[in-house]
């Protein structure tokens, strides 16, 4: 069953509506989506791999130089004091990591599930 949101799952665990809801640790630690007083009526049974939560893209026929600064910008800005507002704006970033073997790993499992879901539940 989908929820919609967060907070409906943590409501519909918390109210026993449902044995059990899924959510991202960030969403757990909000406490707007999961209230402190919901929290406390639960455990976590179980937690994923780490995986990418989003890519940044660029067109095809971007200019290399332009490409690999604004790389070059993205991953400084981890570090950067002054960049911290900014990328907090951005969907709550806090960092930028390089697109690695790791990451294509993860995703990958992360595909072979979705093609189990699509394959098993649709």
């Amino acid at each position: 069953m989908f929820a919609r949101s967060e907070l409906n799952i943590a409501t519909w665990v918390h109210k026993r509506l449902v044995d059990a809801g899924v959510m991202s640790n960030i969403d757990w630690d909000n406490p707007k989506r999961m209230p402190p007083g919901f929290a406390s009526d639960m455990r976590v049974l179980a937690r994923t791999d780490a995986f990418p939560r989003a890519l940044e893209l660029v067109r095809a026929d971007l200019d290399p130089a332009v490409k690999a600064r604004l790389r070059e910008l993205l991953l400084e800005a981890t570090g950067d004091p002054d960049a911290r507002e900014a990328m907090l704006r951005f969907f709550g970033t806090t960092r930028f990591l390089p697109f690695d073997d790791e990451a294509r790993a993860a995703l990958e499992r992360l595909d072979d599930g979705v093609q189990r879901v699509r394959m098993e539940v649709e």
